[in-house]
């Protein structure tokens, strides 16, 4: 985050609205805000904090109204704007009290809150339609990543509250780590790859139950039962396979037999069949002998039926043929009188023909006279347009005039630079690009002190690293040597014990030779010869890695004071000034440019000389246009006379004109359109009456000739009823039949003809078939031959059954064997994976979002130790401890010093207040240092410090001072807040707070 405006009416001390551009302090990375204890330097602070959440910086002012300016008028309203730069996008935070009238006269002050975003084009742009308090909080939370809390121990360091992170026990520096560094993802990881673990578990236990539940489908509790359940059922499935084959014997047998006794039982039932059919034709005899009377009658009525149709055909069509002749009639009477209609509208039309000729001639004479008018307006366009076009050329001519005379103008002007060009800078481009090599050189040799420097506090580190290990050593081995002593007395001791169990009272001892034993020695600790050997050995190389360790930390050390005399003795580069370097640079720059400007000016005269000599060409062509169009201008104006001459002075009106000649136009045209109307009426008219008179004359003709045949079929018809001597007319007419049914009719006679022969003929063979045979019980061995199927069936199914079983079996067999082998495989990756997850989560130790928490806190520390370099000349270096604390026991989070007095370690609290001041200053900007260069997920690009260092004494601000001089080169910004007056002499650039008796007001200083 970096700050680019703060801004707050009626606000604390202050009355008058009051501004900061924080943009303006980004050169000098430290600046002071400074005043009179109370003037109110804490409430710019303040006014950051409520802006972004609606709190003070120290968390013990109230709420907004509290900070209301109690010298503010009624009307003013409190305002409080924050804007702020983030990855690049910009943002504003507001806040204000907006007043309100009670009923008893009384003001209420409502908080108001917004947040934005600026967008191009559109300027900042509101988070949300109607924000609350909520919502414009965690809008800056999200967008910070810190909360409250958060913000006032990394970016606000408020009165009282400095050294809390450095004091900040190891949950609490964990919560602002995480946050700062979005370290959540590690945690989430470490339970993702937890949760992985236990759905692996899950599946596993799972598969489990699988093969158990398979295995328990057949009743059996492990692959041993199931292998003997499969050879038993192998048995069983051999006996059902003899016993189906024999049932198949039978039944082939008794089935052939079944097939011989069907064939003869078929043979039986035929000739019942047939000698059913046969009883049925005789009682059909009757039947077909009044058939054969219908189809002879129908015979009859065939003959005499299509002369009877003739007949009356022909008396239709000579009667529809009299209708068509008297609608003919109806209609030439119709097209009579419409013929009449239309001679009078022409007689009519005939009366008005001289009005019709007299108006088409006012007419011609009409339009003779708009042609006149028409070339009037067109001699008058004509000149109209010719002087338009003089005037055009004319503008123009002027305009390359006045061009030509701005070519001039900037020709001499180049040429005047051109020769007029800054000389001296040019002549001193040699000298300023000497001055900046050896400005480069100084920073060259600046950086390469620098990097001595830091080589120095890295030799430094590990000495103290290798020291410390040799002290861990030498513990270590001293420790060894203590109990290889305690082993080997041990040793001895058991040694004596063996000796004083074979001692004999009298018997002279092996050692000293007495006879006499008073108090032998007795059993105690035992020590193996094997255990004092291996302590020895563990004790000699624990000497040796002592012995390596010290010689490491004294190759350190020798090399340590080498660079130590060469850093001292090598030059400084103290002389190295960026505003020196900057100034050379932009002076080569300047003089460089200015020779570019001299070739610049050269083109501008070529350019400038070659436009003049296009602009004299357009020019003269420009003149040439301009005298034609003057020609075409007088000639226009003759023909205008010319015209207006012609068309004399006694014209009437132009549109009276115009409307007349329309409405003659429309008169004729409408005259014209009903003759040719008439006309062609009439001529439609005559035709259609011709056509009449020809159609009734065909349709005549047509009539008489279907009389005559309607009159010769009735002749016919009743000469044919004679030859067949039927008097039956009204009968016939009823009992006339189709010629299809007539020849169903006979085709039916025929076929039960046909049918008693051939039944007949069948009854008689089947009889003479089985006059010998007895009829079997084919019922009976279907029933026989059907159970003996079902047995075979039944036997069928049960092999069937068997042997998909023992197929099941055998298969479920090699699965469960691969799977019993895949999860014995799989249960060892899980163990292993699962050792793993629960160490990433910290179940047996740190876990991996603590450890990744450690490297980013050892991290600040190293950079927080780089500051510290400046203070009491190096003696306290910050280090992390793995020591467990709290109430959840994790470790690799605490801080502790190491006092290179002493040479010992000691907790971070026994500092004095001014050294807790420092450390805590070195940890804050180390933090900052660390998060911008990208380890984190958060921007810290600025951070303001709220008194502390009225504790210090001189030489403490001395080294706070050199502390922040470093933020200058690391390109952040620091605002201080201290009523010091050894850091206003040390701090130029800053905030002025300065309190009246009407409220306080901020002036920049830079």
């Amino acid at each position: 985050m970096k700050p680019l405006k703060l801004a707050f009416s009626a606000f604390g001390p202050f009355v008058e609205r009051q501004e900061i551009d924080f943009t303006v302090f980004e050169g000098a990375g430290v600046f002071l805000i400074h005043g009179e204890t109370g003037a109110g330097k804490t409430v710019i602070l303040d006014a950051m904090t409520y802006a972004l959440y609606g709190k003070s910086s120290g968390g013990v002012r109230g709420e907004l109204a509290a900070m209301r300016c109690q010298f503010a008028d009624e009307s003013q309203l409190t305002e409080v704007l924050f804007e702020f730069e983030l990855q690049n996008k910009r943002y504003r935070f507001t806040r204000g009290l907006k007043i309100r009238k009670k009923r008893d006269g009384g003001l209420e002050y409502l908080p108001q809150q917004d947040a934005f975003y600026y967008e191009e084009g559109a300027g900042y742009v509101p988070f949300f339609e109607n924000p609350r308090i909520r919502d414009v909080e965690e809008k800056a939370q999200e967008l910070l990543g810190l909360g409250y809390e958060q913000f006032i121990q990394v970016v606000i360091l408020p009165q009282g509250k400095f050294e809390r992170l450095l004091l900040a026990k190891s949950e609490e520096k964990e919560k602002i780590l995480v946050r700062l560094f979005r370290a959540e993802r590690w945690q989430k990881a470490a339970e993702l790859l937890c949760r992985q673990v236990n759905e692996q578990k899950r599946a596993l236990e799972q598969k489990q139950v699988a093969v158990q539940q398979g295995l328990a489908q057949f009743g059996c509790a492990d692959l041993e039962t199931l292998a003997d359940l499969l050879a038993q059922k192998q048995e069983n499935l051999l006996e059902k396979q003899k016993q189906q084959q024999a049932l198949l014997g039978q039944w082939e047998q008794q089935g052939q037999q079944l097939q011989q006794a069907q064939v003869i039982e078929q043979v039986f039932c035929n000739l019942e069949e047939k000698e059913k059919q046969w009883k049925r034709l005789q009682l059909r005899q009757l039947e077909m002998k009044e058939l054969e009377k219908k189809l002879g009658q129908a015979k009859k009525v065939q003959q005499v039926l299509p002369l009877y149709e003739r007949w009356r055909q022909e008396k239709e069509r000579a009667a529809q043929l009299q209708k068509r002749r008297n609608d003919l009639l109806g209609q030439y009477m119709t097209l009579q009188e419409a013929e009449n209609t239309w001679k009078e509208k022409e007689a009519q039309l005939e009366k008005g023909r001289a009005s019709y000729e007299k108006m088409q001639e006012t007419l011609k004479q009409n339009e003779l006279i708009e042609k006149q008018y028409s070339q009037m307006e067109q001699a008058a366009k004509n000149q109209a347009a010719a002087a338009r076009a003089c005037v055009s050329w004319q503008e123009k001519l002027e305009q390359c005039s006045v061009r030509r005379q701005r070519l001039q103008q900037e020709r001499e002007h180049a040429l005047q630079a051109q020769q007029l060009a800054l000389v001296e800078f040019i002549a001193k481009i040699p000298e300023y690009r000497q001055k900046c090599a050896e400005q480069e050189s100084l920073l060259q040799a600046a950086k390469e002190r620098e990097q001595q420097q830091q080589e120095l506090v890295q030799l430094q580190e590990k000495w103290e690293r290798e020291k410390q290990r040799q002290t861990e050593l030498q513990t270590a081995s001293e420790t060894l040597e203590q109990h290889y002593q305690e082993a080997l007395h041990h040793q001895m001791e058991e040694t004596a014990k063996r000796l004083a169990e074979q001692l004999q009272e009298g018997g002279p001892c092996p050692v000293c030779g007495s006879c006499h034993h008073p108090a032998p020695a007795k059993g105690g600790y035992t020590a193996s010869k094997d255990d004092v050997e291996q302590l020895r050995q563990e004790t000699a190389k624990a000497r040796e890695a002592f012995l390596l360790s010290k010689q490491a930390a004294q190759t350190v050390a020798e090399k340590l004071q080498q660079q130590r005399e060469q850093y001292q003795g090598g030059e400084s580069a103290d002389s190295f000034s960026a505003s020196q370097y900057h100034f050379w640079q932009k002076m080569l720059n300047i003089a460089q440019a200015e020779e570019a400007k001299r070739d610049i000016y050269e083109v501008v005269v070529a350019f400038c000389s070659e436009q003049l000599q296009r602009c004299q060409l357009i020019e003269e062509q420009l003149q040439r246009s301009y005298q034609e169009a003057q020609q075409k201008k007088a000639e226009a104006e003759r023909q205008f006379v010319q015209v207006s001459a012609q068309a004399g002075g006694d014209l009437p009106d132009l549109q009276k004109l115009r409307t007349a000649i329309e409405w003659q136009r429309k008169e004729t045209q409408k005259f014209e359109q009903q003759q040719q109307q008439i006309r062609e009426n009439l001529e439609t008219y005559k035709l259609q009456l011709e056509g009449n008179a020809a159609s009734e004359k065909i349709l005549q003709q047509e009539l008489e000739q279907a009389e005559k045949h309607a009159v010769a079929a009735q002749k016919a018809w009743e000469q044919k009823l004679a030859e067949l001597q039927i008097t039956w007319r009204e009968e016939l007419l009823q009992e006339q039949v189709s010629s299809d049914v007539v020849v169903t009719m006979e085709r039916t006679l025929q076929d039960y003809q046909i049918v008693c022969r051939s039944c007949h003929q069948a009854l008689m063979e089947y009889q003479k078939k089985l006059a010998h045979i007895v009829r079997p019980n084919v019922e009976q061995m279907e029933e026989e031959l059907q159970e003996l199927h079902g047995q075979y069936l039944t036997c069928a199914q049960t092999v069937s059954v068997l042997e998909e079983e023992l197929q099941r079996a055998n298969t479920v067999l090699r699965k469960m064997e691969k799977e019993l082998a895949w999860l014995r495989e799989q249960e060892a990756a899980w163990q292993q994976d699962q050792m793993f997850a629960h160490m990433l989560r910290g179940d047996t130790g740190v876990s991996l979002q603590r450890y990744v928490l450690g490297v980013m806190l050892s991290s600040i520390t190293a950079e927080a130790n780089k500051m510290l370099q400046k203070v009491h000349d190096g003696r306290y270096r910050l280090l992390r401890t793995m020591e467990k604390t709290g109430r959840t026991r994790k470790a690799g989070l605490e801080l502790e010093v190491f006092d290179r007095r002493t040479g010992m370690r000691r907790s971070v609290a026994s500092l004095s207040g001014g050294e807790k001041f420092l450390v805590s200053l070195s940890l804050s900007l180390g933090l900052s240092a660390v998060v911008q260069t990208g380890c984190g997920g958060i921007q810290l690009q600025a951070m303001f410090i709220d008194e502390g260092f009225g504790t210090l004494d001189e030489s403490s601000i001395a080294d706070a001072l050199q502390i922040l001089a470093q933020i200058r080169h690391a390109g952040g910004m620091v605002g201080v807040i201290s009523h010091v007056h050894v850091l206003k002499e040390n701090i130029h650039s800053g905030i002025e707070v300065s309190k009246y008796h009407h409220g306080s007001e901020l002036k920049t200083i830079l």
